[in-house]
């Protein structure tokens, strides 16, 4: 009797640390070959960012660092799928397309956290986080950069960053935007601190999530705070994905006792978004240490969702590397996505893009300020139930096994 509940036990145990459950209706389930981008020897990869050319063409923007490159902090790199986005080329290891500035320019310290789409021209356009000062006291805004060919020939532009620092208390430090761009307008949502980063005291003073719009994308309206923090101490890194003519899903990442864990929520407009529930089990086999971060949400082509992030485990040798979760039901075949940076249908079939430099965006005439529309209040954030029954059962499966054992030793 007692192995069977020592099994029974176990199997519950792994059940949970495989299969990715929340409240937000979805089940998710981590692909077998994770981590599917990880650094070549040593650093860390993060940040995913995926946009689909086709079926058979998917590229993935990330950030990170990684030994062998010339950059002197985090910097943006790519990798090619021709599989679906189970499988990535990493071109030999690391394939960066945009480093770190030079010194006592407004990215000196690093470039980061890449958000991308593709405009009906051919132009692909990048928000980035870019970040100044000494390091382990660094802060953070946010630049734009186009090419037409997203694996060489990025050029930043000019005026740099487009999101400055210190425009309120609330939006003192601006990072990992979230880019689509919709009927004419460039939309972004990024998250904010009150305070800049400091490696020495990691304590974040995380106001939440922001919006902006922008007509051209150098000139930006601000929206001001649509999700705030709600004391989670680490509310950002929001993903966001055009589901359908009437809904917007976010997936953003919270942190909670030092664990990264993600949130779901949907929104009409952008601006008042309502939580759904928590999704991806922070804990798996290849993130056991750090939780999960810097999610990246999309669906694919049957209707079902994907969720690529990082994971931080340093038992493997990476402190971040690179993964998917699955919704319950779906294969992990070479069938294509929808594009998630685009928001909804891919992009116009085509092969590789030749290598050639893209100009600098040239100036537009700056749009007409919007009014700040003001959020309305957030659902309340229940713990997720899911993860409460499982913790019971598991409770009630040991205690029944120790109290097997002692009536046994009674004996």
């Amino acid at each position: 009797m007692k192995r069977k509940v020592l099994a029974l036990t176990l199997i519950t145990v792994l059940f949970f640390s495989t299969t990715a459950v929340g409240d937000a209706g979805h089940e998710f389930i981590e692909y077998a070959e994770n981590p599917v981008v990880a650094p070549p020897e040593s650093g860390f990869f993060y940040s995913p960012d995926i946009l689909v050319e086709n079926s058979s063409l998917w590229y993935m923007l990330f950030g990170g660092q990684a030994t062998g490159t010339p950059a002197n902090g985090d910097a943006i790199y790519i990798a090619y799928s021709t599989d679906g986005g189970n499988t990535w080329n990493q071109q030999g290891g690391a394939s960066m397309i945009l480093s770190d500035g030079p010194p006592n320019s407004w990215n000196d310290a690093h470039s980061n956290d890449p958000s991308w789409t593709k405009l009906a021209n051919g132009t692909y356009v990048m928000v980035f986080t870019g970040a100044y000062g000494p390091g382990g006291n660094e802060t953070d805004q946010i630049g734009i950069a186009t090419s037409n060919n997203p694996i060489k020939g990025w050029t930043e532009y000019s005026g740099n960053p487009i999101l400055a620092e210190r425009y309120s208390h609330e939006e003192y430090n601006i990072a990992r935007p979230s880019l689509l761009y919709e009927e004419g307008i460039f939309k972004m949502w990024y998250d904010c601190r009150a305070t800049p980063y400091n490696y020495s005291d990691p304590t974040l003073i995380s106001t939440g999530i922001a919006y902006a719009t922008s007509k051209d994308g150098m000139k930006w309206t601000r929206h001001g705070i649509v999700i705030p923090d709600n004391n989670t101490n680490g509310l950002g890194g929001p993903s966001v994905y055009r589901e359908d003519e009437n809904t917007l899903v976010m997936v953003a990442e919270a942190w909670t006792d030092r664990i990264g864990r993600f949130r779901w929520y949907n929104s009409s407009d952008g601006i008042s978004w309502t939580y759904v529930g928590d999704v991806v089990n922070p804990y798996g086999s290849w993130h056991m240490i750090s939780g999960v971060s810097s999610a990246d949400v999309l669906k694919d082509n049957r209707g079902k969702w994907r969720i690529y992030f990082a994971g931080g485990n340093g038992a493997i040798g990476s402190s971040w590397s690179i993964g998917f979760v699955y919704e319950d039901g779906v294969d992990t075949t070479s069938e294509g996505v929808e594009d998630s940076a685009n928001g909804g249908t891919s992009s116009t079939p085509s092969s590789s893009p030749s290598p050639s430099q893209d100009p600098s965006p040239s100036p537009a005439p700056t749009p007409a300020p919007t009014p700040s529309p003001s959020p309305e209040p957030l659902q309340s954030e229940p713990f997720p139930t899911t993860w409460i029954i499982a913790a019971i059962f598991s409770v009630v499966i040991v205690a029944a096994g120790l109290l097997i054992y002692f009536k046994k030793r009674k004996r």
